[in-house]
């Protein structure tokens, strides 16, 4: 089968605040708290903490940023790009109060941007952004084309990389409900959709299911600049602030990837995982190629009761 790529998004939106709640254990005969009672209720002021801090980071506003909880070290892993500047860096610390010693602030050279690009090429209207397909799905007996949201708005007409029509960006997400996805409708299905991945060596790799990665997971991309790829998943639930915009639940990969690679799959034999949300990559290197941020695709397919295939 041929690889397509897909997907779309559009506006900011504002992470959900976690509401943790624990109840202590109490004897029968006294109301005496118990010892693993109080250890979960350390356990739970600690989580509360966290949360505070975590959603103090996107309340702040500054653009350019990624967080996450990092469950490992018990803090907030903050990475900003080189375009945060050590005022908006005080001003992340500011917000965050007195969970300001939570933050643990890394700086990396390059820039968070909305690249578009991934898996084979497609392009909208003149002037618009040149991006991949991440995945075809379906919904009976109609066809998408999974891309990233930032690569095209609603109404526009798409085609393949050869200039054949695609069809029309059916619905565009970005930065609504913290997503960055766009499903374009299939014109004529029978001759651009279909269920595989190009692994640009000639051969291509069928999807058949999808699903969500685990931390530490080796995973595969695919996009039109970049071409066939690997890397490993650092993250399944990083907030990132770019663009004016705000996604949320984003999975983070040290997979190099370029602009023109946005929309792109991410995958693991023939599971889907995502589209190719943002990149820091300048050049992909012996010196490494930065991180990748994806949209899962478990967003899309339960919004709209889709399925790869």
């Amino acid at each position: 089968m041929k690889i397509k790529k897909y997907l779309t998004a559009s506006t900011p939106v504002r992470r959900a605040k976690l509401a943790l709640l624990v109840a202590g254990l109490l004897t029968a005969s006294a109301l005496v708290t118990s010892p693993a009672s109080a250890v979960d209720t350390k356990s739970t002021g600690r989580a509360a903490q966290l949360a505070k801090a975590d959603n103090a980071v996107g309340d702040s506003g500054v653009s350019g940023v990624a967080w996450y909880i990092n469950k490992a070290s018990g803090k907030v892993s903050v990475t900003v790009d080189s375009t945060v500047s050590v005022e908006e860096i005080s001003k992340i610390k500011k917000y965050a109060g007195p969970q300001a010693g939570l933050l643990e602030i890394k700086r990396i050279e390059g820039k968070f941007s909305l690249a578009a690009s991934g898996g084979d090429r497609i392009s909208g209207p003149p002037g618009s952004n040149i991006c991949s397909l991440g995945f075809n799905v379906r919904r009976g007996n109609t066809f998408y084309g999974l891309t990233a949201g930032h690569c095209g708005s609603n109404g526009t007409t798409w085609y393949t990389g050869a200039q054949v029509p695609l069809g029309t960006m059916w619905v565009s997400m970005l930065g609504i409900n913290g997503a960055d996805y766009g499903l374009i409708q299939h014109a004529l299905p029978s001759a651009t959709a279909d269920g595989n991945v190009n692994l640009y060596n000639g051969s291509y790799r069928d999807i058949t299911s999808s699903g969500t990665p685990y931390v530490g997971q080796r995973v595969e991309t695919s996009g039109m600049t970049t071409g066939y790829g690997t890397g490993t998943v650092r993250s399944i639930d990083t907030s990132l602030s770019v663009g004016g915009y705000q996604f949320t639940n984003m999975i983070v990969t040290d997979a190099c990837r370029l602009p023109g690679d946005s929309g792109g799959p991410l995958f693991s034999r023939n599971t889907a995982y995502g589209v190719l949300s943002s990149s820091t990559a300048q050049s992909c290197g012996s010196s490494g190629g930065g991180f990748s941020i994806y949209e899962p695709i478990t967003r899309a397919l339960g919004a709209y009761s889709l399925s790869v295939f």
